[in-house]
């Protein structure tokens, strides 16, 4: 994902437009269609450690209020221990620089939903995140892009004595595209490590070492019978 780390990535004529509103390119106004685009950070991951899950939304076009829906696997994480971000933030009250996943959460993880709300500048009729961050045909939007993080991110905590093998994570994206409301949803796969799996190399290594030495001991009575 591209990262825009200042204002001045910005041209002066986009600046401009966005005084105005948030998305301008040709057909702006048209019902918008937009997909949620998870990055995974580490499909195999331990027990104890953190599943952690950037999102993105690609797409262009009108769009309303916005939510996202997560149900993790009952028992499986420590909602002590986890936490989400989102949000979005204007940097400095006299330049167009923006960051992501602003504020942070934490608690129970039997289902976390988050509302994707953004900025409200000058004239716009509400607070968004989707706005235009190029000048191209269709323009490229701010939930496309890295800045400082992404729109929506994800940090939950494995149990201890979570159990091996395959899972997936459903997430859900809601959204009003300026006629009607649109969901669709993702499953994250991904593999909690077995203790074998954990401990390949050394087991490999113990492999190694033990057949190095039967070999030898192999050539050392040989010799010896000679």
């Amino acid at each position: 994902m591209e990262q825009i780390e200042s204002a001045g990535a910005l041209s002066t004529e986009l600046i401009r437009r966005l005084a105005k509103a948030p998305r301008s390119g040709k057909h702006a106004e048209k019902p918008g269609s937009y997909q949620l685009v998870p990055r995974l950070l580490a499909r195999h991951v331990d027990p104890g450690d953190y599943l952690c899950v950037d999102f993105f939304m690609a797409g262009y076009g009108e769009i309303g209020p916005a939510k996202i829906g997560v149900w993790p696997t009952t028992n499986l994480f420590d909602g002590n221990l986890s936490r989400w971000r989102s949000g979005m933030v204007q940097k400095t009250k006299d330049e167009l620089h923006f960051s992501f996943a602003s504020e942070e959460h934490s608690g129970s993880v039997d289902g976390i939903t988050v509302f994707l709300y953004g900025l409200h500048i000058n004239d716009w009729e509400s607070a968004t995140m989707f706005l235009d961050l190029s000048e191209s045909d269709p323009p490229k939007v701010a939930t496309e892009a890295d800045l400082e993080g992404s729109p929506f991110a994800t940090r939950l905590k494995l149990r201890t004595d979570a159990k091996a093998g395959h899972y997936s994570l459903p997430v859900a994206f809601t959204y009003f595209n300026g006629e009607r409301w649109s969901s669709s949803t993702v499953m994250i796969d991904f593999v909690i490590t077995s203790w074998v799996q954990r401990h390949e190399l050394k087991l490999q290594i113990a492999g190694a070492i033990a057949a190095i030495t039967a070999v030898a001991s192999t050539l050392v009575a040989a010799i010896s019978a000679l």
